[in-house]
């Protein structure tokens, strides 16, 4: 196709997805879906190419006073029990 691929979605169980770094490494954009504000969290993110960057708007943080249209999924309250993204799952 005239262009090539312009963004590829990532779905990971992972909280921390290698595909991230190494394709920052290769000057690769990538935005992180999920709210960053308890640690590391690469499940959902989107890897873009130079003609797809940045995208229009930033994802946003989470508004505390936003109702969730799936409260607790994906389920991230689990972070701070166990002191931020790294840890035993």
């Amino acid at each position: 196709p005239a262009g090539g691929v312009r963004a590829v979605l990532v779905s990971e169980r992972s909280e921390e997805t290698a595909v991230c770094r190494m394709m920052e490494a290769r000057g690769v954009t990538v935005e992180r879906l999920m709210c960053q504000d308890l640690g590391r969290d690469e499940r959902q993110s989107v890897l873009l190419s130079a003609a797809a960057a940045p995208l229009p708007h930033p994802p946003p943080t989470r508004d505390s006073e936003r109702d969730l249209t799936f409260p607790n999924v994906p389920f991230e309250e689990h972070k701070v029990k166990r002191g931020g993204a790294r840890g035993a799952g």
